[in-house]
């Protein structure tokens, strides 16, 4: 996650873009990876993009959210195969 922050703050101060992000998408079933950043102090993944004072907007979500977003805003069904596939293959 360091490197890609650094890398995100290197595009962002290219200044060829109004908008960086830094995101990180977890399966909300992963507390491992939830967890992960306790012994260094974080008691959330949310708060390792408080760590930089950078240009970088830093995002995290779950891989649920995420299809339930496309689910929600798929008003022509256009995902619809997918948003199967992906509800079947991982158990959402």
């Amino acid at each position: 996650m360091f490197r890609q922050q650094a890398l995100a703050e290197g595009i962002a101060r290219s200044g060829k873009y109004q908008l960086v992000v830094s995101a990180v998408a977890i399966d909300e079933r992963n507390s491992t990876l939830a967890d992960s950043l306790t012994r260094s102090g974080f008691k959330t993944l949310e708060q390792w993009g408080r760590l930089f004072k950078g240009e970088v907007t830093f995002a995290l979500f779950t891989h649920q959210q995420w299809v339930n977003w496309v689910q929600e805003h798929d008003i022509d069904d256009r995902w619809g195969d997918w948003l199967e596939y992906v509800r079947l293959r991982y158990g959402f």
